[in-house]
């Protein structure tokens, strides 16, 4: 006796509107699975890089001394004594780090300098055109632009993201139990002996999905606002309230009243101390020189005080010709900010997770692991049910087709 199979008892609504959620599932996870599996993985990696690089550069850590750090004038003397006719776009101060110089000028160069904050000392140089492998810096072009060409890896990765959103929410539809004895078997995994490897990859793509979910939503939507204007703009729209995102503020210096004598160096020394009156003992100052062809560039400083985390940093702009502070319609100090204007400072430290410290950098680490993991899960069970739905070759049919097409049905 032939039995029919049984029949569901979700309406047949649910059914379709399953079926159809279903069908998007599969096809953008076997679609944009690789790409996302490169982007999870080196983004897994990227979340431990200031500490492996702490331990792979011996040379980058510096005890901190009582003594004052060198001065911009000082630091821009011994750069270019080092590279003279280069560039040099900026410094960055890190408590307890030497001073990274960088000098670069579209592809013709690209170095780092690093300088003992107290002697001015060189410790390192980096030639990042030449001789110079940088893994970190290999890993983030990988997780940025998939190693192609900006114009094209980007893009890529910004609307497979955008799909991995999408993965993301049809897999929790998908998962979501029907009822309460069903939920029971959704939240643990069954590994004993006598399970089959089937039974333990579809727990390890549900299981572990589910679990992480929810951080690489975070991971997931602060990635795509760097690459997706609209979308960066319509957080911005919501979070502000329904206030349009204007684009950042350029600040300029006058270059109606420019003394005789005055280089882009004469006022670095006057805008570093007043920097350093405001906020004393900074954890962080990253400092950036106007361009050699910017005549109206600032001095621009990104101050963290080390009593803050990395999102509550202050911008400070100044004349490069008067040394003084440009004043802005628009405040770009923590204090003065904004919910919308917090939330996007906010973005990089949840993106990596050091907004909670060490451990959200070890869930921000897991939870891309998961994430690189779900498209090979994911193949697995889809590979498996092709197998399992493939009908069976009959042999007799092939040797007695008319006759097993005339057997009665008992």
């Amino acid at each position: 006796m032939i039995t029919g199979k049984k029949k569901s008892s979700q309406p047949t609504e649910t059914r379709g509107f399953k079926k159809v959620i279903g069908w998007l599932h599969l096809w953008l996870g076997l679609i944009s699975g690789t790409i996302m599996f490169i982007v999870c993985i080196t983004g897994c990696i990227w979340v431990f890089q200031e500490e492996i690089t702490a331990l792979t550069e011996p040379w980058n850590n510096i005890t901190p001394e009582n003594k004052p750090l060198l001065l911009p004038s000082q630091v821009n003397q011994i750069t270019v004594q080092q590279f003279p006719g280069k560039e040099i776009h900026g410094f960055n101060y890190y408590e307890g780090k030497t001073i990274c110089v960088h000098i670069s000028h579209e592809k013709e160069y690209n170095y780092n300098l690093f300088l003992h904050p107290y002697s001015g000392k060189v410790l390192h140089i980096a030639d990042y055109k030449k001789d110079s492998f940088d893994f970190f810096r290999f890993v983030l072009n990988g997780h940025r632009f998939l190693w192609l060409p900006w114009k094209i890896g980007r893009p890529i990765v910004n609307y497979a993201t955008l799909t991995f959103v999408v993965l993301l929410i049809t897999g929790i539809i998908l998962w979501w139990p029907k009822n309460k004895s069903a939920a029971k078997q959704r939240f643990s995994f069954k590994w004993k002996d006598t399970t089959k490897w089937k039974r333990k990859n579809y727990d390890l793509h549900n299981i572990l999905g589910f679990y992480a979910m929810i951080f690489l939503l975070l991971i997931a939507l602060t990635g795509m606002q760097w690459g997706l204007k609209w979308f960066n703009h319509s957080l911005h729209w919501i979070a502000s309230g329904g206030e349009t995102k204007h684009d950042r503020v350029e600040l300029f210096s006058d270059t109606l009243h420019i003394p005789a004598n005055v280089t882009v160096t004469t006022n670095l020394d006057k805008a570093w101390l007043k920097v350093w009156a405001e906020i004393p003992d900074p954890l962080n100052v990253y400092m950036d020189y106007p361009h050699h062809d910017e005549a109206g560039g600032t001095i621009a400083f990104f101050v963290t005080p080390k009593k803050f985390g990395g999102f509550q940093y202050e911008q400070y702009n100044f004349d490069q010709y008067s040394g003084e502070e440009v004043p802005s319609k628009k405040s770009l100090k923590y204090k003065d900010a904004k919910a919308a204007d917090i939330m996007e400072r906010m973005y990089y430290g949840i993106h990596v997770g050091e907004i909670l410290g060490l451990p959200g950098k070890c869930i921000a680490f897991l939870a891309s692991l998961t994430g690189a993991s779900l498209p090979v899960t994911g193949v697995y069970i889809w590979l498996g049910r092709r197998k399992k739905d493939k009908p069976e070759k009959n042999t007799a049919s092939k040797i007695f087709p008319e006759k097993i097409l005339l057997l009665p049905l008992k």
